[in-house]
């Protein structure tokens, strides 16, 4: 399917700047690549994507096959608006009363998704490991946009953003 091509696409453009991080060319493939991919993923998509495909219009913006320093000085502001909105609505929209409800809270769904690959048992509805669970991923989604509003605290925003998010990309059956 085009929505599948488009996905491996991406990755072996990613992949190709990963390897050669200043290359121009690749940097511009990657971002073509994203938004055809968003194009292909619409109207089901996920709303990360979404976030990567509007990062990949606004360094189209930017003209990536410009000099480094050009195309980051105008792509840079753009692209940590766009991370910290995105980011600060996620993290708000935790803020409601289902999150934390531990008979019906989708942290225990995934949790239990990811774990149970490994063999670890289930949590049950309406523990107090739920709420736990609920309470510490609002704190984490939470700390990431002031995190990297504060320039000092900003590589650890990214950290952890890249830490958390890398854990809960672990749920396989999810995907």
């Amino acid at each position: 399917s085009p929505r599948a091509l488009s996905n491996v696409v991406v990755a072996g453009f990613a992949i190709l700047l990963l390897v050669r991080p200043s290359d121009r060319w690749s940097r511009t493939a990657l971002a073509v690549g994203l938004v055809v991919s968003v194009w292909f993923e619409a109207p089901r998509i996920g709303n990360h994507w979404l976030v990567a495909g509007m990062v990949a219009a606004a360094a189209l913006v930017a003209r990536p096959w410009r000099s480094d320093e050009q195309w980051w000085t105008q792509f840079a502001p753009t692209a940590r608006v766009l991370l910290l909105v995105f980011y600060s609505f996620a993290a708000f929209a935790k803020l409601n009363a289902g999150f934390f409800d531990r008979s019906a809270s989708c942290v225990r769904y995934f949790t239990n998704e990811m774990t149970g690959m490994g063999g670890i048992p289930e949590i049950p509805p309406g523990s107090v490991a739920v709420l736990l669970l609920a309470i510490a991923t609002a704190c984490v989604e939470l700390s990431i946009p002031v995190l990297l509003l504060v320039p000092a605290t900003r590589r650890i925003g990214v950290a952890t953003g890249v830490v958390f998010h890398s854990l809960i990309a672990l749920d396989l059956v999810h995907h």
